[in-house]
């Protein structure tokens, strides 16, 4: 061999050799990138506050409360129609939730199959929500399936939440402090928020507190929409930027910025610095049955409403959505939904008249459907509900297959151009 072969050989080897080095560092990276969660944070819109109910199947189900302790359960009302921009069977979106500190905006957060990245206590806080009814965690949940092609998904049902799981349990967990609290859209490798609902909880310390010792109050972020409709010889005085209803000949005065609600021939005055809380949405309503099958049908009844005016049903669980029906001579509107949820739980349609205002019914699934086994997604899209692990899909993923293979390729080569030529002797 020649030495101009040899230095074309030794400079070929070296080339090699810092390609592997090169390959390695960014294999690395990649797959940090990819276990960790971590990625370029899109600018994400906050979709509203969340206002704080009693959880399902509680005295408080559908109530809003403002306080409570670690075994208090609790869970979120959303507004109308939340949904993420796309779906989990087809865009891999997902729901999460999420309690951090209220220095950290929630639109910078990403999530790996633990929660929140990086997970912390303490002073260094970062954590996932549990549920009340069986401790396990409320992490990278499928959405509905969107109506249309490429439409958005629905934030599933919401569970109870509680902060008596085991995982709060050790002193200092939770330092007293005020933390922003909510749910969440992401992409599926959970690297980028596309919108979140939150709203803060402000906790406190208390040895009275069974298990964990721990009070919270809802102190931020939480609002109400307020509808004002003055209906058949009622009065109403409203003063300095008060927000009053009154149905029916009810007669109400307020004073001072206090909020308050009469129906029927009540009498109400609040007067200044007075605190009044009304839960929209009398109930009222009736279902038959009471207790449809998971995924059955069922007819909601609004009462007592005026022949002709429009009444619209809700249940975001079930199918369609949103009904819309005329009130009958009977003085009666009724609405039929074709599926009921499939999920066991306490649930409620809510059902808004334009003349008679807002009332709610309640039914009952006793039993979950059976499970079905999902059919095979499509390109690798994932389907069905999940609050485990989801395998990692997207350029993360092939960077890692990428940066393996030109690191096999610049090792295997700078291996082999690294050994000494063997001299093959020509007998003379």
């Amino acid at each position: 061999m020649t030495h101009s072969d040899q230095t074309w050989r030794r400079t070929l080897r070296d080339l090699c050799r810092l390609g592997a080095i090169g390959s390695l560092v960014m294999l690395i990276l990649a797959a940090t990138s990819l276990w960790n969660g971590n990625g370029p944070a899109a600018e994400a819109a906050s979709a509203g506050p969340v206002v704080v109910q009693g959880g399902p199947g509680t005295p408080s189900a559908g109530v809003p409360i403002t306080s409570g302790g670690s075994a208090t359960p609790f869970t979120f009302q959303l507004p109308s129609g939340a949904a993420c921009t796309g779906d989990s069977a087809s865009a891999n979106y997902r729901v999460q939730s999420y309690m951090v500190p209220a220095a950290v905006d929630p639109q910078t957060l990403t999530f790996n199959f633990l929660g929140p990245v990086p997970l912390g206590s303490g002073a260094n806080y970062r954590q996932l929500l549990y549920r009340s009814e069986s401790g396990l965690n409320f992490l990278n949940v499928t959405t509905g399936i969107a109506s249309t092609a490429g439409g958005p998904g629905l934030v599933p049902t919401l569970p109870g939440f509680s902060f008596a799981s085991p995982r709060f349990l050790p002193a200092g967990f939770i330092l007293p402090g005020t933390y922003n609290v909510g749910i969440m859209c992401t992409s599926a490798t959970g690297t980028v928020v596309d919108k979140f609902w939150n709203t803060q909880f402000t906790f406190a310390t208390s040895a009275n507190d069974l298990p964990n010792g721990l009070t919270w109050q809802v102190t931020g972020g939480t609002t109400t929409t307020t509808t004002t409709t003055t209906v058949a010889g009622a009065t109403t005085t409203t003063v300095a930027a008060a927000t009053t209803t009154t149905v029916a000949a009810a007669t109400t005065t307020t004073v001072a910025g206090a909020t308050t609600t009469t129906v029927a021939g009540a009498t109400t005055t609040t007067v200044a610095g007075a605190a009044t809380t009304t839960v929209a949405g009398a109930a009222g309503g009736t279902v038959t049955p009471i207790a449809p099958s998971p995924g059955g049908a069922y007819t909601v009844t609004y009462p007592n409403c005026r022949v002709g005016e429009t009444v619209t049903f809700s249940q975001l669980q079930s199918t369609p959505a949103s009904v819309t029906a005329t009130c009958a001579a009977v003085g009666n509107a009724t609405a039929s939904f074709t599926a009921a949820p499939l999920t066991a739980g306490s649930y409620t349609v809510n059902m808004v008249g334009s003349v008679s205002g807002a009332k709610t019914a309640t039914f009952v699934i006793t039993t979950a459907a059976s499970p079905v086994a999902p059919a095979a997604p499509a390109s690798g899209s994932p389907s069905g509900s999940s609050t485990g692990t989801i395998p990692a899909t997207g350029s993360s993923t092939t960077a890692v297959v990428v940066w393996g293979i030109l690191l096999l390729v610049f090792g295997r080569m700078a291996i082999l151009l690294g050994r000494t030529p063997r001299v093959i002797s020509t007998g003379r």
